[in-house]
């Protein structure tokens, strides 16, 4: 009976823990158990038996790859494991990654939780990368899950996607380029975007792509910050249209030349800004001084009957002023 549980706990730990804690942890379970009369627990020497020394065990693992070991495949049938390989997420991955050899085969993907591509990258821990893009390292990586973060610095979004096969991001940092559409597009193609901080999208034709445009794509988003923003005389019309999942809690574009329609935007902010939120325009010089004072009294105007009182919003309205 003992042996038995000893082989059973032993062929779990073969899968489940790491190599070397597997005969510590058989140890400890042997010191646990409260034995009946005339039972033998197998002595250390016995358990040494079944097990590799160490010595051999640093070799197996030095030398091991996919192609040299057996794997034991899982207790479940075709249907379910392909229904779990198809629909796990990032998370889901990496934790089943973790847990088995059987799935790092299986499941080649290189899942990212945080990508940082720049010049001088910050150190982050676990499943984050943060590399300079001219590193030797950067050029072998292929087959990349990002599944939370991505800000890119020092490396063209073109080089970058060709390496990925699947995006669920929630934070998109994009700084110094322009992203082409379909660019955008494939960062955003969960639609869980929650921060949004670009330099500008632009389409086919090299045109600016309209705010509405981007936001339509982005329902769970609560942080926008553009460096150059393209809007319509129907922007915030066409933005009202839009059915947005969170509230905004900042909203910064700038170098704003088109002229804003007063009414929707004041309409656009009441309806989806969130408590304690934050406006930030800066507008072009040949932005019209009229429209500008129309729009800084009307938000200032909706601050004033905010409720509750204790979460007025911020503006920021900023246009240089003209020297002649």
């Amino acid at each position: 009976m003992c042996t038995a549980l000893f082989d059973v706990y032993r062929r779990y730990c073969g899968i489940f823990l790491n190599d070397e804690e597997i005969k510590d942890e058989i140890s400890k379970l042997s010191e646990s158990i409260n034995l009946s009369s005339g039972v033998e627990i197998p002595t250390e020497e016995e358990l040494s038996v079944t097990l590799m020394s160490k010595k051999k065990l640093k070799a197996a693992v030095k030398n091991f790859t996919f192609e040299n070991v057996a794997f034991q495949p899982l207790p479940f049938r075709k249907p379910l494991n392909n229904y779990i390989y198809e629909n796990a997420n990032g998370k889901v991955l990496i934790k089943l990654q973790m847990a088995t050899k059987h799935f790092l085969r299986i499941l080649p993907l290189l899942v990212i939780e945080r990508l940082e591509i720049s010049d001088e990258p910050k150190n982050f821990h676990k499943n984050s990368l943060s590399i300079p893009a001219k590193n030797k390292v950067f050029k072998t990586i292929d087959n990349m899950y990002l599944s939370n973060s991505v800000f890119l610095v020092s490396i063209k979004a073109s080089k970058l996607i060709p390496k990925v096969v699947h995006c669920d991001l929630k934070y998109l940092r994009v700084r110094f380029q322009s992203l082409k559409l379909k660019e955008f597009e494939f960062f955003v193609q969960s639609r869980n975007i929650e921060l949004l901080s670009l330099h500008e999208v632009v389409d086919e034709n090299e045109q600016m792509v309209p705010l509405e445009i981007l936001l339509s794509k982005t329902p769970k988003i609560f942080y926008i910050n553009l460096f150059a923003c393209q809007l319509t005389p129907q922007t915030f019309q066409n933005l009202l249209k839009l059915e947005f999942q969170t509230k905004i809690l900042y909203f910064s574009l700038l170098d704003v030349l088109e002229q804003i329609d007063v009414e929707s935007c004041v309409k656009f902010f009441k309806q989806n800004l969130g408590g304690n939120g934050r406006i930030h325009i800066d507008f072009h010089d040949d932005y019209p001084e009229e429209n500008f004072v129309q729009l800084y009294t009307a938000l200032n105007a909706m601050i004033n009957q905010w409720e509750p009182a204790d979460e007025k919003p911020d503006v920021d309205l900023f246009l240089q002023p003209m020297f002649n």
